[in-house]
């Protein structure tokens, strides 16, 4: 049986708040090129409930690929987000 918690999360500068719910305790981490050049290193992401997630701020996205857009905050540019 998995238990849900609810996760909490901000950028750099405090302007774009984000909540959401994850039931399964997995880390993932992916190498891609374009994760790399997206962070400087590897992407690590927690999976959410789908609908959880809760953005408060100035948060922007970018459709990155076809199947990826990834978000970040409009004022200080931390990474936020990757959702397929």
């Amino acid at each position: 049986m998995s238990q849900q918690q609810q996760i909490h999360g901000q950028c750099l500068c405090g302007a774009v708040q984000v909540t959401a719910t994850r039931s399964k305790p997995i880390l993932r981490a992916c190498h891609c090129d374009m994760c790399r050049r997206h962070t400087s290193s590897m992407f690590m992401s927690i999976p959410t409930e789908p609908g959880s997630i809760t953005v408060t701020g100035p948060a922007t996205s970018f459709r990155s690929s076809e199947w990826a857009e990834r978000g970040f905050c409009g004022t200080c540019g931390s990474t936020l987000w990757y959702m397929t």
